[in-house]
C-alpha cells in the first residue's frame, strides 16, 4: 500500500513539480521515511545560512568601517573584542536584518537578495577571468 502511494506521489511530483513547489513547501514529507526529518533539515539549513550571512555581513561592515569609506558614520563598527571579533558590527548587522524582517514583504526581499547574490558571484567570476587572462602574478 505504501509503495503504491509513493509511486503515485512520485509520478504526480514529476509531472507537476512547479505547481507543487509553489503551493506545498513540505511535499518531501510524504516521500520521506521519517516525517520530522524534513522539518529538521529545513530549519537547520535556514539557521546555518542565516548565521553565515550575518557573520559575513558583519565582517564586510567592519572592513568598510576600518577603511573609513563612510567617514564617522560607521566608526562604532570598528570596535572588536579582545580576540579580534567585530561584535559591534554583528549587532549593527543584526539590527538592520530585524528592520528588514519587520517590513513584512519577505518574498519580495528574497528575490532581490537572490539577484544581488547572483550579481556578486558573476562579478567575482569576471574578476577571476580578467586576472587569468591578464596572467596576473597574484592570481591564485
Amino acid at each position: 500500500m505504501n509503495v503504491r502511494r509513493y509511486l503515485h506521489n512520485a509520478l504526480v511530483y514529476s509531472d507537476q513539480t512547479w505547481v507543487l513547489l509553489q503551493k506545498d513547501y513540505g511535499f518531501l514529507r510524504d516521500i520521506n521515511v521519517w516525517h520530522p526529518l524534513v522539518t529538521i533539515g529545513v530549519y537547520s539549513s535556514t539557521i546555518s545560512a542565516a548565521m553565515s550571512n550575518l557573520i559575513g555581513a558583519s565582517r564586510i561592515l567592519y572592513a568598510l568601517a576600518r577603511d573609513d569609506l563612510f567617514g564617522k558614520a560607521l566608526s562604532p563598527a570598528k570596535r572588536t573584542s579582545g580576540s579580534g571579533n567585530p561584535w559591534v558590527s554583528v549587532l549593527i548587522s543584526w539590527f538592520i536584518v530585524q528592520l528588514v524582517l519587520f517590513s513584512g514583504k519577505l518574498n519580495t526581499i528574497a528575490s532581490i537578495v537572490s539577484i544581488f547574490f547572483l550579481l556578486v558571484y558573476a562579478t567575482v567570476d569576471l574578476a577571476c577571468l580578467a586576472l587569468e587572462w591578464a596572467s596576473a602574478p597574484n592570481f591564485r
